[in-house]
C-alpha cells in the first residue's frame, strides 16, 4: 500500500506527464524510473512492448529496442536533457517496420528521477515500399521529361542537319552541272585548237618555207629576216597551241587506268630522244621501275616533258647525267602528305639530273602554267610542259614536286598510286 505522501507525488507526476505528452500529441508512451521499472503506460504500446507479468521495461522491450532504450535513459539521466533516436528497424508479426523512441526527463519532487518514453511508429516496410515507389515514379517521371527534351532537342538537330545536306547537295549539283559546261567548253576548245586554229598556221608555215626556198639569194637580208621570223613565231605558236591541246585533255581524258610497265614506257621514250642523247653525249642511268595502273599515254608525255627538260636545261660545264630511280613509299611518308590516301600503296619516282638547276625560291612557281624562270631566247619552250606534268599526276592521284639545287641540278620527286581508285 503507498502512503497518502506517495499516492500525491504520483498524482502530481501524472498530471505533469498528461501536460508534457498533451504538447507532443503522441499515441504512447510509458513512464519508467531510473531502475527501468514502468511506472505508467498508455496508447498502443504493443508493437514496442512484450505483454508479462514484469513491469521492468527491459524485460518488455522487444529484441530490437532494448539496448536502444538503456543507452538513452542513460544519456538522458546523464545529461539531463530529451534524447530521440529514429529509423530503428523492428520487426513485429512478420512485418519489418521502423520507429523511433524519444526519452524526455521528468523533475517530481522525489529523489529518484523518471523518464518519460514516447514510442511512435515511423514507417513500415509497406510504406517505405511505397515511398521508394513514388521516388521511383517522379525519378522515371524526370527521366521521361528528359528523354522528351533530349527528342526534341534531336529533332531540331536532324531538322537542321537534313537542311544543310539539302543545302550541300544542291551545291553540289550545281558545282557538277558548271563542271559539266566546262568539260563541254573544254572539248570543244580542244577541237578548235586541233582543227580552226592549228590549220591556218600550218599555211603561214607553209607559205614562208616555199618563199623561202622559192624566193632563196632573191631577197634583201632584211626582207629574208622577216621571212625567218614570220616562221619561227608560227612554229612557236603551233607548239604553244599542241601544248594547250595537250593540257586540256588531261582533264578530259575519258582514258582508262591499265597495268603499265613504266621502264617500257621509258625506253619507248628515250627512242624520241636518241638524236639529242647522242648530240649532247648524255647518260642515263635507270633503275628498276614499278608496273601501276595508270593512263599508259599521259605517263609517257610525263616523262617525256621531263626528259626533254633534263637535255634543256643543261649545264655547259659537264655533260649530261640523268638518273632514273624508284621506291615504294613507306606508309609512314604516306601520312605525312596530306592529299595522299593512308590506305593506298604509292610508288615514289625519281628523276635526278646534274643541269644548271634553279633557285629552290621558285620550287613551286615551275609547275605553273606559262611561268618561265629563264629567257625563251636562251631556253626555247612555251612554259607549260611541268604544269602538263603536275596535271598529269594528279589526275592519276598522286603528287610531284622539286628539290632543285642551283646551278647542280634537279631532283623531281614523283608519287603514283600503285593501282586506281574506283572511288
Amino acid at each position: 500500500m503507498m502512503s497518502e505522501e506517495q499516492t500525491g507525488k504520483l498524482s502530481g507526476l501524472g498530471k505533469l506527464v498528461d501536460s508534457i505528452l498533451r504538447t507532443h500529441n503522441v499515441p504512447a508512451y510509458a513512464v519508467v524510473s531510473q531502475s527501468f521499472e514502468i511506472v505508467q503506460f498508455r496508447g498502443s504500446t504493443g508493437l514496442f512492448l512484450e505483454s508479462g507479468d514484469s513491469r521492468n521495461l527491459l524485460k518488455m522491450a522487444r529484441p530490437g529496442l532494448k539496448f536502444e532504450l538503456r543507452n538513452a535513459i542513460h544519456k538522458v539521466s546523464q545529461s539531463g536533457k530529451p534524447f530521440k533516436k529514429s529509423g530503428l528497424k523492428l520487426v513485429y508479426k512478420g512485418c519489418s517496420c521502423y520507429v523511433s523512441i524519444e526519452v524526455l526527463p521528468l523533475k517530481p519532487d522525489s529523489h529518484e528521477k523518471y523518464f518519460i518514453i514516447i514510442f511512435e511508429e515511423t514507417m513500415t516496410s509497406a510504406t517505405l515500399r511505397d515511398k521508394k515507389v513514388k521516388q521511383l515514379e517522379a525519378d522515371l517521371m524526370i527521366v521521361r521529361e528528359d528523354m522528351n527534351s533530349l527528342l526534341e532537342e534531336q529533332e531540331i538537330v536532324n531538322e537542321e542537319l537534313e537542311r544543310r545536306v539539302r543545302e550541300r547537295t544542291a551545291a553540289l549539283q550545281e558545282a557538277n552541272r558548271s563542271l559539266q559546261q566546262s568539260n563541254s567548253e573544254l572539248e570543244q576548245f580542244a577541237y578548235v585548237a586541233s582543227h580552226d586554229l592549228q590549220e591556218p598556221l600550218r599555211k603561214i608555215i607553209t607559205y614562208a618555207d616555199m618563199l623561202s626556198t622559192g624566193l632563196s639569194g632573191k631577197l634583201a637580208r632584211e626582207a629574208q629576216g622577216y621571212l625567218d621570223k614570220i616562221s619561227r613565231c608560227s612554229q612557236r605558236m603551233q607548239q604553244l597551241i599542241q601544248d594547250l591541246l595537250d593540257i586540256s585533255r588531261v582533264d578530259i581524258s575519258k582514258e582508262k587506268f591499265v597495268k603499265t610497265d613504266l621502264k617500257a614506257i621509258l625506253e619507248d621514250v628515250v627512242q624520241d630522244f636518241d638524236h639529242l642523247i647522242s648530240e649532247k653525249g648524255a647518260q642515263l642511268r635507270v633503275g628498276l621501275l614499278p608496273v601501276i595502273e595508270a593512263v599508259p599515254a599521259q605517263v609517257k608525255q610525263l616523262f617525256h616533258n621531263l626528259l626533254s627538260n633534263a637535255l634543256k636545261f643543261t649545264s655547259s660545264s659537264r655533260k649530261p647525267l640523268i638518273e632514273l630511280s624508284s621506291r615504294q613509299l613507306p606508309k609512314m611518308e604516306t601520312g605525312k602528305r596530306p592529299s595522299l590516301d593512308k590506305t593506298r600503296a604509292y610508288y615514289e619516282i625519281l628523276f635526278k639530273d646534274n643541269g644548271i638547276g634553279f633557285n629552290p625560291a621558285f620550287a613551286e612557281q615551275v609547275f605553273v602554267i606559262f611561268q618561265r624562270l629563264h629567257p625563251k631566247e636562251k631556253f626555247p619552250g612555251t612554259g607549260i610542259g611541268l604544269a602538263l606534268c603536275k596535271k598529269i599526276v594528279v589526275n592519276h592521284g598522286g603528287e610531284i614536286w622539286a628539290e632543285p639545287e642551283d646551278k647542280k641540278g634537279t631532283v623531281f620527286h614523283i608519287v603514283l598510286p600503285a593501282a586506281f581508285s574506283h572511288t
